[in-house]
């Protein structure tokens, strides 16, 4: 775990970090709020509990003595049987209970610890102190507290006496868990909690803020600009161009959004080894698009894009998706285009599918396609992808060969709004694409 001393913001008060419990239970992460980081809790000693475990008996005795009557007064043998049960199992807890009293009667001032205190641990013959083990020695991971009386008396006022915060989880490798903890020790204004019921001057007329926002992005660092990307910004027939030559290789790509995978981290840009161009990776990701495009896009139009996987991307890996709506977000009921596609092996082609949803009479229908040259058992395995749109008509390419020709896919004022990639899952390191150049050249 990390160390929660490490976080000024919260180590000057109360903490500590419960580890996972044989892999059963989450890690947890607690902070106690207190005036004057008194610590509201007493730690109960052996004698303490014995006398707790002798009072609690009776009245443990007459609250299941009520159910097994509640429960057994129709028959008058059950009642019998019931109760004849009840009887032997406050009998066992009892003579259990002397048997500790016994046992420890030299140890009444040490301080107890344990889970197991209850009733059927007694009456099972189990040593409450050690859980139930046959042994002399203590888990002292699991100690006992009782409430301050100091501090119990105060909780009868209307102020709470202490405050706790707490988070759970699995281990720090576990990104997702890494995730929710950085965002919990670096966002939670730990402070303004504290003050606002036991210093409240220092609050008065301030609401709660996170001390950074939620999602915050580090300083946006800017690269050179490629000389292929200024030409196109120069080029009055070119629209949109992204080679992601501005941004820094590791950060999310400059003028992106980028939701969040599996392992809590965006889309990001990378120098891939032998290649002069930056690419965007994606893996996993949902939901990738660019902030910056002017919409809606051309009414004729050719959008291009290299796209790439690594060598010996498996088999099944989920399909990379590529979709073109005419809503302003994602809508995948609006009339759309959407494209699917996923490398082959050994160099056998890929396999992809593109769906229209444009209603009757024009492209409103599935197609599959067979990616050919489009495989991974190169280095680094690409393909050039083209969508054409001109009038009515849908040309679709790859590797400039065509692969759908429609002649009347969409009606001619057909209007593209939105533009996005999008990857299910991954399960693996090489489970990712690459995606560069992209162009939406007018027609």
């Amino acid at each position: 775990m990390y160390d929660l001393s490490g976080y000024p913001s919260i180590s000057k008060y109360l903490y500590y970090t419960r580890p996972t419990a044989n892999n059963q239970e989450p890690v947890r992460n607690v902070v106690i709020l207190s005036k004057d980081n008194r610590f509201p809790f007493l730690q109960v000693t052996i004698g303490e509990m014995l006398k707790y475990m002798e009072d609690a008996i009776p009245v443990k005795y007459a609250e299941e003595k009520t159910t097994a009557y509640e429960q057994n007064s129709y028959d008058a043998n059950h009642l019998a049987s019931a109760m004849k049960s009840l009887e032997t199992k406050y009998d066992k807890a009892r003579a259990m209970l002397n048997r500790l009293e016994e046992k420890y009667k030299n140890r009444l001032t040490e301080f107890a610890y344990g889970s197991n205190y209850s009733v059927i641990s007694l009456a099972n013959g189990e040593d409450i102190f050690t859980n139930g083990r046959d042994t002399d020695k203590f888990d002292k991971s699991v100690p006992v507290y009782r409430v301050d009386p100091a501090l119990e008396a105060l909780c009868k006022t209307d102020k709470p006496q202490w405050i706790t915060i707490k988070w759970f989880g699995g281990e720090l490798e576990d990104p997702y868990f890494k995730h929710m903890f950085e965002s919990v020790v670096n966002n939670f204004d730990f402070d303004y909690v504290y003050n606002f019921f036991f210093d409240p001057l220092k609050v008065k007329g301030k609401v709660y803020r996170p001390r950074r926002s939620p999602v915050f992005e580090s300083e946006t660092m800017v690269a050179e600009k490629s000389a292929n990307a200024s030409k196109m910004e120069r080029d009055p027939a070119v629209f949109y161009f992204e080679d992601f030559s501005t941004t820094v290789a590791g950060q999310k790509p400059n003028g992106w959004k980028s939701e969040l995978n599996a392992e809590a981290k965006t889309a990001k840009v990378v120098d891939v080894k032998n290649r002069k161009e930056k690419w965007l990776e994606i893996k996993g990701q949902y939901f990738v698009f660019p902030q910056n495009l002017t919409k809606p896009l051309p009414k004729d139009f050719e959008l291009s894009f290299d796209l790439a996987v690594p060598k010996d991307i498996p088999w099944g890996t989920k399909a990379l998706e590529v979709y073109l709506g005419t809503k302003n977000t994602y809508y995948e009921n609006a009339p759309s285009l959407l494209m699917r596609i996923r490398a082959g092996f050994y160099g056998r082609p890929g396999e992809g599918s593109i769906t229209g949803k444009f209603g009757n009479g024009y492209f409103n229908t599935y197609k599959s396609f067979e990616a050919t040259g489009f495989s991974n058992d190169k280095d680094f395995n690409t393909v050039e992808v083209i969508f054409r749109k001109r009038g009515e008509s849908l040309v679709f390419l790859l590797d400039q060969n065509t692969i759908l020709d429609l002649p009347k896919a969409f009606t001619a004022g057909t209007l593209f709004n939105w533009f996005q990639f999008k990857h299910l899952n991954s399960d693996g390191d090489s489970q990712k694409y690459f995606i560069s150049n992209i162009k939406i050249a007018k027609l």
